[in-house]
């Protein structure tokens, strides 16, 4: 990431960035802010009761592959709800562009803004500004996707129980 810390945006950083923060910003959204804690916590046995450190290794590495269910640790990873969350995921040349995408996005969540050209004098923080703000995009517009496909299905419930009702004259399904 020399170039970029240099003023110029690398050819492709934009849509890594950008990809990153979506699967980061997704995985939160899905897992109820859950985050990864790593594959050392993840995979450490439990902590003595009533200690700071008791909920430590209840994640799914400490439970398949501690307790030698034979899966690799990729796998379990893999599989993992929280996976977009993993720290240290991403590959090392991202991260200055990804910590730089991060603070200029949380100023930008809180109001702050940045008149185009003279907030930034380098390509390579307009790229890292507006690839958190199109990977927040995209994660927003997943995020109302999943909540209109269970809006979809409990209102399709509703009919299919309504119908059913119906069908035994209404009654309230006793005769």
């Amino acid at each position: 990431m020399r170039d970029g810390l240099h003023g110029r945006a690398t050819p492709g950083l934009g849509e890594a960035v950008s990809k990153f923060y979506f699967e980061q910003l997704d995985s939160l959204d899905q897992t109820g802010g859950k985050r990864c804690p790593g594959e050392t916590p993840c995979a450490a046995p439990p902590g003595e009761p009533n200690t700071a450190d008791y909920n430590k290794g209840s994640g799914p590495l400490y439970k398949e592959v501690a307790l030698r269910r034979g899966r690799s640790f990729e796998s379990v990873c893999g599989a993992c709800p929280m996976r977009g969350t993993k720290p240290d995921q991403h590959s090392p040349h991202l991260a200055t562009a990804l910590a730089l995408a991060g603070r200029l996005d949380s100023l930008r969540q809180s109001g702050a803004s940045f008149p185009y050209p003279g907030a930034f004098n380098s390509p390579f923080w307009w790229t890292c500004l507006e690839a958190s703000a199109e990977g927040r995009r995209r994660a927003d517009e997943a995020r109302y996707e999943r909540q209109e496909q269970k809006r979809k299905r409990e209102e399709e419930q509703r009919d299919q129980k309504l119908k059913a009702m119906q069908g035994r004259g209404g009654r309230g399904g006793r005769r």
